[in-house]
């Protein structure tokens, strides 16, 4: 079980986008676009980018749910908007533009502003599982996971036993916290142990 999870973060840390592509603007490197763009919210996941030959680059991602709730309830793959396709959803038409899902026609027209701002209205509401969502709930489930296994071991071998597995590395945290964070902030020991387990 522990290779499947380790084989997991490599891989997971591997395919992540954290070694930004640099852009290039008129020979000079637009480090805070680059940066902005790769933390920017997103309906996909990136995984990786690769060239085939001469080709142009081949991106392979991984599409999120789009959740909207306008005049009823939808839900649909964010791939369909690949290409800049509108999406009809009901008796309204629906295209994505910079992160953010727009109103439309059925042509796909969106009205720019003099400051070059979208004017187009959105859908009356966005609940859509986002890039930064889909990693929060990875986060939450690798945590769930993780601490239930060492509480799983605590609760077979019992808690004075020698830890094993995931309890050797979720111990000496567990340890810190309680002695140097909040033992040192609640002066009373007993109130400080009836707040850690």
């Amino acid at each position: 079980m522990m290779r499947i999870f380790f084989c997991l973060v490599i891989w997971l840390a591997s395919a992540s986008n954290i070694f930004a592509a640099s852009s290039e603007n008129d020979g000079k490197l637009d480090v805070t676009g680059t940066i902005m763009h790769h933390v920017s919210d997103s309906h996909e996941w990136h995984i990786i980018s690769f060239k085939k030959g001469t080709e142009k680059e081949i991106n392979i991602t991984l599409p999120l749910p789009v959740i909207l709730l306008h005049e009823g309830f939808y839900v649909f793959s964010s791939s369909k908007f690949k290409g800049g396709k509108v999406v009809q959803i009901g008796d309204n038409y629906v295209v994505y533009e910079h992160g953010h899902v727009y109103l439309t026609n059925s042509e796909g027209h969106l009205e720019i502003s003099e400051e070059k701002e979208i004017t187009n209205s959105k859908p009356m509401l966005d609940i859509s599982i986002t890039r930064n969502v889909a990693s929060m709930l990875m986060g939450v489930a690798l945590l769930i996971w993780f601490f239930g296994s060492a509480a799983r071991g605590y609760s077979k071998r019992g808690g004075l036993s020698v830890p094993k597995g995931v309890q050797t590395l979720v111990e000496p945290i567990v340890l810190f916290l309680r002695d140097s964070i909040v033992s040192e902030q609640i002066y009373d020991n007993r109130k400080a142990d009836f707040f850690m387990p």
